[in-house]
């Protein structure tokens, strides 16, 4: 509850944002904010972000991303990535190996 009561019974004229503003600044230096929030009553909350933040999940988890930790059917792709991966990393490692033996020749002919 944070005190939003009493301080609606101390100050009727206050508005439930004005009450939640109070309360946040005062609660700050001790909590973090998103257990601040998840503290209020409904009465208190901000509706705004709350449709915001539903909003934003329900795009995050619709989105179709996957990570690597995935161990669904992107296990193929990811396969793929890493075999492009190992023949890149191979031929840069052949590019420095003849780069060496040119380098070593060089210093043979001086």
């Amino acid at each position: 509850m944070l005190g939003c009561t009493a301080i609606k019974k101390e100050n009727p004229g206050y508005s439930n944002y004005d009450i939640r503003e109070i309360v946040m600044k005062g609660c700050i230096s001790i909590l973090q904010k998103a257990t601040i929030r998840e503290a209020f009553p409904d009465e208190y909350k901000d509706k705004k972000m709350q449709e915001l933040a539903r909003e934003s999940h329900k795009n995050r988890e619709g989105s179709g991303q996957t990570t690597e930790f995935d161990n669904t059917e992107n296990r193929t792709f990811m396969h793929k990535a890493g075999a492009e991966t190992k023949n890149e990393s191979d031929e840069e490692r052949d590019v420095l190996r003849r780069e060496i033996d040119v380098l070593k020749n060089e210093v043979k002919v001086l």
